[in-house]
């Protein structure tokens, strides 16, 4: 699903057919290789193969058993993605009805070690 989120935002972005586009799709595309690693270990905690696509996925049905994504088409619009993260217990400036998915985004940040060769420091 976040895969999917990025690619989507990379293809609005780099549609703008400006400079500041191509410099945001960039920027999503990054975030995006960093979520397909993320898909790969997520796949291999569940003992499937963690590198199953050359691809990453946009229209692309998804496969894996369990995920509420599972036979559905990418999305074409972020708020279908809220929709699906919404319905299997996410919040979003709510608190959500799974444990663990409220998060305070400054508290989080305060207590994250800060390490210039792993955190990436956002530059405007």
């Amino acid at each position: 699903m976040f895969i999917n989120a990025y690619l989507l935002a990379t293809t609005v972005f780099a549609r703008q057919g400006t400079l500041s586009g191509s410099k945001f799709a960039r920027y999503t595309a990054e975030i995006m290789a960093t979520e397909a690693v993320h898909r790969a270990l997520a796949l291999q905690s569940l003992g499937r193969l963690g590198n199953d696509r050359v691809y990453a996925k946009f229209s692309q049905r998804e496969d894996v058993p369990g995920l509420p994504t599972t036979g559905k088409p990418g999305f074409f619009r972020i708020l279908d993605a809220v929709a699906t993260l919404e319905s299997v217990g996410f919040g979003f400036g709510k608190p959500g009805s799974v444990p663990g998915t409220a998060y305070n985004y400054d508290e989080v940040a305060a207590r994250t070690p800060k390490d210039p060769d792993v955190n990436t420091i956002a530059i405007a």
